[in-house]
């Protein structure tokens, strides 16, 4: 896990998102990805756009969860 990466990519969410938010890789058949959950809702044009100006090593994935998804399932 290439911890330079998400440490950019939290900095983006910070900057661009005003909600709860979760940051991880995870993998599937398309291989492995960087995974940005937030709650639905949430607009994130300026963070796709901020993403977008950067070159990372892998794809992302934002993907919208219910309200207190990030509390209970995702945060350790």
């Amino acid at each position: 896990m290439s911890t330079k990466f998400l440490d950019v990519i939290k900095k983006i969410v910070v900057e661009t998102v005003e909600t709860e938010f979760y940051v991880s890789t995870a993998s599937d058949d398309a291989g492995v990805h960087y995974m940005i959950y937030v709650p639905h809702a949430t607009c994130t044009s300026a963070l796709r756009n901020g993403l977008d100006e950067i070159k990372l090593d892998k794809p992302y994935i934002i993907g919208f969860v219910p309200e207190g998804y990030i509390e209970v399932f995702l945060r350790e």
